[in-house]
């Protein structure tokens, strides 16, 4: 027993440990409108009520204005899941054409953010998911039998429309029903105007790109605006939904083909004028704004990605910045008093050649950085004092989602958890919004604020106005509020615009002694630090007269509109989360084929949205080696120590494989598995399963007879990760399985350990792990390790885990109470491996390691698409080719499949 007492104080460790919130045991309930189900955390101390609560009092609302621009009502009811996963404002869509769903995170986004540009978050993100839903969940009119017979989860608009379209579109929805949000605001504005005068607005290529800077988001504000073009320059208010008609229609001519009959032109033909038209207007916005006198401070740096967290020390001698680039992202410190550098590298002078040209930037290096710890990111820094800077990361709790933990950094020498709350001298000042108002924080009290804000706001030198930055006459710029002291309390003065700039500039960053700031300026090329001399104004408060412009609401915003919404109605009252709600039931499949046989499993399950209750019922066929059998599954994770129940019936011949056919081994196997298992997703993840199975064995030759296997165990794994920077972290965990049975009156003990290393290089994971294994008591032929093949979806893994699996190899190929393997690995999920196995009797020597080589991919659905997993179960695939090294397998090469499915 004293070799199981880590495994069983694990167990009873996860049993008691408590205070879930969005984990699928927690608490959870449900709001219930006409056409929606609103699923939220309930837990009070998580804070989802009043958010879903807004949901709930909106949505049919902006249902029915989406439905009406949409020109489609989508099949309901529709699935509406609230969690706050990543600490982040977004939202997902699954406009499926059975059983749409939608995915809202809680947290508001960043005053200075695209999505901050609507009166309510909770409006804006459920406008735009919906408008995917009731956009692509649209079927095929008129299918054919082919296509009814398969039966294709997404609709011809989601399969054939790029990416352009499909978020280019749900931006112009959601700007049209909320009033607001990206194409009425200023962030669209300003990329398509910064794009446009340096020449790099997207071709038609790349319009549905994700990379490049900035470059995820074309698809949402280009896209957009490209749209309201087509539709403006076709003279049709309907030509839109005329295009969605023809892309459903039975004559089948896909997107461009629709596109043309719509419009008359392709896309590509089309958007290239598009973007001549954009072009010329901002570069007409531009002249206009140069002859009316720019005030943009002078250059200090740039970087190539953007720029947060700007702030001067409190005596003066040091800027911190959180940078976001693509190679080494994180919070750096600049000493005040360094000058700029010129072009890399030194180069002799020539006689008579006239010097270079010097950048219009120049180049700084940071005197301190503090990268990416641990996978995390530091951000929201500000200076504690003259010495320390004060900062977040995100750290996982136990369901894996990530909180915001305080951190204190004292540059050049390291970083520790905070144990004093961020300063207020040259922080951000706290600022909220209530209604249509924001209001500022300070220590003497509240003071609501004249102008809208980007971004942070901050006292100045003297402590007697704001600095922020708002939009002046459809453009960011900095601004100044002074503030005055009456017997009511704190009151802002009137606002000054203290830049006029062509692109974007925000966050302000006073220097102590008054006499000037630093600030972000927006480029095409990523974000500049600039610097402003105070104090300073622009000549004259007039915006400049700009030409007429060719096209409307792109190089310079239109003020927002009404939307389509009245007063908010009260949410229906809201009752506990049930199951059946959501629960969808689809087909399940599976295959293994292998050395060891072929066998393809068929069938059906399902699961509720939370993934609480999901079951399936399998059948397996195949050659004669098999397994061939059937087997139903459930599990309930409505417990933190969720059980699962697999009961089974299946029939292996190992004498028929195709390779090294082995005798005695051919039974039929009848039985049940029960496990539970806890899982912690914390900086150290664990996950541990106490289990219990039995199972009736019947020989399929000779005169032995049919036994009856029963056993009791646990596993359990445990690990973590640490990294610093981008390039290199280090992995490790360790895991193991024990067990106690007794097969025929016989009984035995079964331990496996294992422990892995992985090593994260620039290039690729490297990673070495190692397992042992031993037997003991008085174990049957059933019961001892057996080298070869793996094991299918049937079959639960505690009633399997005598077997050492290898898919490359066929099964029993040795057979022991002792196991030792070896595996070195290059990749994770695209991967090259050597592995080396041995299974031997402990009373023998241990015999030479089976070796085998080879090339796998991996894909777990649960752990990259978590959201189709509740479609098609918990689907594992592996595929591979592999090159046995030893043994009678020596010099074949062998290609594998291997794809379980489990509830």
């Amino acid at each position: 027993m004293g070799r199981w007492l880590p495994l069983v104080l694990l167990a009873a460790t996860a049993a008691r440990a408590g205070g879930p919130a969005q984990a699928p045991h927690a608490p959870w309930r449900t709001i219930q409108t006409a056409h929606y189900r609103v699923h939220y955390p309930a837990s009070p101390a998580a804070g989802f009520e009043p958010f879903a609560r807004e949901v709930a009092s909106r949505v049919e609302e902006i249902h029915a204005a989406v439905v009406k621009e949409v020109g489609f009502e989508a099949k309901g009811p529709v699935q509406v899941l609230v969690r706050d996963p990543v600490g982040e404002a977004n939202g997902l869509a699954y406009p499926l054409l059975s059983g749409p769903w939608i995915e809202v995170w809680r947290t508001p986004p960043e005053s200075d953010s695209a999505l901050s540009e609507a009166p309510s978050w909770a409006d804006l993100v459920v406008t735009h998911e919906l408008a995917h839903v009731h956009h692509l969940a649209r079927p095929r009119v008129r299918p054919t039998l082919v296509e009814r017979i398969l039966a294709l989860p997404a609709g011809p608009i989601a399969l054939a429309a790029p990416r352009w379209v499909t978020e280019g579109y749900a931006t112009v929805v959601e700007g049209r029903v909320t009033g607001g949000g990206r194409p009425f605001g200023a962030y669209r504005a300003v990329v398509l105007r910064s794009w446009a005068l340096t020449g790099r607005l997207p071709d038609y290529g790349a319009l549905s790109r994700t990379g490049g800077y900035r470059g995820g988001g074309m698809a949402y504000l280009v896209g957009s605006a490209y749209l309201e073009w087509l539709e403006r320059r076709s003279g049709d208010p309907d030509s839109l939904r005329t295009l969605w008609k023809r892309l459903v229609s039975p004559k089948r001519r896909g997107f461009e083909k629709s596109f043309r009959a719509t419009f008359g032109e392709g896309p590509r033909d089309l958007y290239d004028r598009f973007r001549a038209e954009v072009t010329r207007d901002a570069l007409e916005l531009e002249r206009a704004m140069r002859e009316a006198g720019v005030v943009e401070g002078e250059p200090w740096a740039a970087f190539d990605g953007d720029v947060a967290d700007l702030s001067v020390s409190p005596d003066g001698s040091r800027l911190l910045a959180r940078v976001s680039t693509p190679k080494a992202p994180g919070l750096r410190v600049y000493l005040l008093g360094e000058e700029g550098a010129g072009p890399d590298g030194a180069e002799e002078e020539v006689p008579d050649e006239p010097p270079d040209v010097p950048p219009p930037v120049p180049k700084r290096e940071p005197r301190f950085t503090l990268g990416r710890i641990d996978g995390s990111l530091p951000h929201r820094a500000s200076w504690l004092d003259a010495e320390r800077v004060h900062f977040f990361l995100k750290r996982p709790d136990a369901e894996g989602v990530l909180v915001r933990r305080p951190y204190v950094w004292r540059p050049g020498e390291g970083f520790s958890p905070a144990t004093e709350p961020a300063g207020a001298r040259g922080g951000p000042v706290p600022v909220e919004r209530r209604g249509g108002a924001f209001v500022a924080r300070l220590a003497e009290g509240e003071v609501e604020l004249p102008f809208e804000p980007v971004g942070p706001v901050r006292l100045d030198a003297s402590g007697e106005a704001l600095l922020g930055a708002a939009a002046v006459d459809g453009i960011w710029n900095l601004v100044r509020t002074p503030l005055a002291r009456t017997d009511g309390g704190l009151r802002a003065g009137p606002v000054r615009a203290l830049t006029r700039t062509v692109t974007a500039a925000w966050n302000p960053a006073p220097a102590p002694d008054g006499r000037s700031l630093f600030f972000t300026r927006l480029t095409a090329r990523g974000t500049e630090i600039r610097r402003l001399a105070l104090p300073a104004e622009p000549d004259s408060t007039q915006a400049p007269e700009v030409p007429r412009p060719m096209t409307t609401g792109t190089v310079l915003s239109l003020p927002p509109r009404p939307g389509a919404f009245g007063e908010r109605a009260e949410a229906p009252p809201s009752r506990p989360y049930d199951v059946f709600d959501s629960t969808k039931v689809s087909s399940r499949s599976a295959a293994t084929v292998t050395p060891s046989g072929t066998s393809y499993e068929i069938g059906v399950g399902g699961s509720d949205l939370l993934g609480r209750f999901p079951w399936q019922a399998l059948a397996a066929f195949g050659d004669v080696a098999g397994p061939r059998g059937a087997g139903v599954a459930a599990a309930w994770r409505g417990f933190r120590l969720a059980p699962a129940l697999t009961a089974f019936t299946v029939l292996v011949r190992p004498s028929a494989q195709r390779f090294e056919p082995v005798d005695g081994f051919d039974r039929s196997r009848t039985g049940a598995g029960l496990s539970f298992r806890a899982e912690g997703l914390g900086t150290t993840r664990w996950w541990v399963s106490p289990h219990a199975g039995v199972e009736h064995v019947g020989f399929a030759e000779g005169d032995e007879p049919s036994r009856t296997r029963a056993l009791l165990g646990v596993s359990a794994e445990a690990g973590r990760e640490w990294s610093r920077g981008e390039a290199w972290g280090l992995a490790l965990s360790a895991g193991g399985t024990a067990q106690a049975g007794v097969t025929s009156g016989e009984s035995w003990q079964l331990l496996r350990a294992s422990v892995r290393v992985t090593v994260r290089t620039p290039l690729l994971p490297l990673t070495a792990s190692s397992e042992a294994g031993t037997l003991g008591g008085d174990p049957s032929s059933l019961d001892r390790f057996f080298l070869g093949g793996t094991t299918g979806s049937l079959v639960p893994p505690e009633l399997d885990a005598s077997r050492v699996a290898q898919s490359a190899l066929p099964s029993y190929l040795a057979t022991g109470d002792r196991l030792l393997g070896l595996r070195f690995q290059a990749g994770q999920a695209v991967r090259v491996y050597l592995e080396e196995v041995a299974v031997w009797d402990g009373r023998d020597a241990r015999p030479p390691f089976t070796r085998v080589a080879g090339f796998e991919v991996e894909l777990d659905v649960l752990s990259v698409m978590p959201a189709v997993a509740w479609r098609v179960g918990r689907l594992s695939l592996v595929a591979g080719v592999h090159r046995p090294l030893d043994g009678p397998m020596e010099g074949r090469t062998v290609a594998t499949l291997v794809a379980t499915v489990r509830p």
